[in-house]
C-alpha cells in the first residue's frame, strides 16, 4: 500500500476514471483513490456505502464517491472508466460493465463459482473486448494481484512502473 506514495503522479496519469463494484470497508476503495484521479464504487447495501463514506471522510479522501446499487449495471452516467474492479464472483462479464470501458480501458473481475473463481482481465480495444490475463484462485483477498492487473500496461515499462507492478504482485 505504501507503494502509491513512491510514484503518485506516475499512477495517476495511468488510471484516471475507475468504477469499482463492492465499496465493502472501503479499504480497496482507499488505495484505488491513491492510484487514482476519480473512483466511482457501487455498493449494493447501505449500511456498507454510509460506513465507508465516512471513513473517507474522516481520513480526508475526496476523490471518491460511493454510491448504492446494482453493480452489474455498472454506472453508465459517468462511463466510460479507464479501469473497472469488481470484487464479486459473477457466471460471465456483465455486458454493461463492458460497454463502459474506454478504449484501452481495462476491466478485472472473478469469473465462476464461489471457491474457485478465475480472475479474468477484459481489455476494450475499438469495439473488440479481448481477454488478456487469467489466473485462477480458490481464496479470497488477493487485492495486490488485482491492483497490479489495473496498473500494468506494458511488459517493457519504464524502471518506475516496473517497481510499482513488481511491489504490488509481490
Amino acid at each position: 500500500i505504501g507503494v502509491a506514495n513512491f510514484y503518485p503522479d506516475r499512477l495517476v496519469d495511468l488510471i484516471d476514471h475507475v468504477l469499482e463494484i463492492g465499496t465493502g470497508s472501503g479499504y480497496q476503495t482507499a488505495v484505488l483513490a491513491r492510484l487514482s484521479a476519480a473512483v466511482i464504487s457501487i455498493e449494493r447495501h447501505q449500511s456498507l456505502a454510509d460506513k465507508a463514506a465516512a471513513r473517507f471522510r474522516d481520513l480526508g479522501i475526496d476523490n471518491v464517491q460511493v454510491v448504492v446499487g446494482d453493480g452489474t449495471d455498472g454506472w453508465p452516467d459517468r462511463a466510460p472508466f479507464t479501469r473497472i474492479l469488481v470484487t464479486a464472483g459473477a457466471r460471465a462479464v456483465p455486458q454493461a460493465l463492458q460497454s463502459q470501458l474506454a478504449d484501452g480501458g481495462r476491466l478485472v473481475i472473478p469469473i465462476g463459482p464461489p471457491g474457485l473463481q478465475t480472475l479474468t482481465t477484459v481489455e476494450r480495444q475499438g469495439d473488440h473486448y479481448v481477454v488478456s490475463g487469467q489466473k485462477t484462485w480458490n481464496t479470497l483477498g488477493q487485492y495486490a494481484n488485482w491492483i497490479f492487473c489495473l496498473v500494468r500496461t506494458d511488459q517493457n515499462a519504464p524502471k518506475p512502473q516496473q517497481g510499482i507492478s513488481f511491489l504490488l504482485i509481490d
